[in-house]
């Protein structure tokens, strides 16, 4: 797999993780899990960054 290929994958998980995280029904049920969802996004975003600096 590519580094491009690698990078538009991890943008698909990035939108993903932020859809979760704004899901009102998820962040009512699981509070402290929508919050650990923002920094797995954030964690996400930062290796995109990365790689996209690198390629």
């Amino acid at each position: 797999m590519s580094i491009k290929q690698q990078v538009d994958l991890l943008k698909e998980v990035e939108l993903k993780l932020d859809e979760m995280a704004k899901d009102k029904e998820f962040k009512e049920k699981f509070p402290l899990e929508g919050k650990e969802l923002k920094g797995v996004r954030l964690v996400v975003s930062s290796i995109i960054r990365r790689l996209e600096s690198t390629h």
